[in-house]
């Protein structure tokens, strides 16, 4: 997703808030990924 959606350029409260909101679920989807990947690589050297 894009860290700007629905985000106003000012620095209301409530912009903030969305824009920490969007900030921390992006965080979650890098941080699944780089779990989704090392698990992939785990699996992989314990075949070799």
């Amino acid at each position: 997703e894009n860290l700007m959606e629905g985000i106003e350029r000012n620095l209301l409260t409530k912009n903030r808030d969305r824009f920490t909101q969007n900030l921390s679920a992006f965080r979650r989807e890098v941080n699944d990924s780089m779990k989704n990947s090392t698990y992939g690589v785990n699996s992989n050297d314990m075949m070799s």
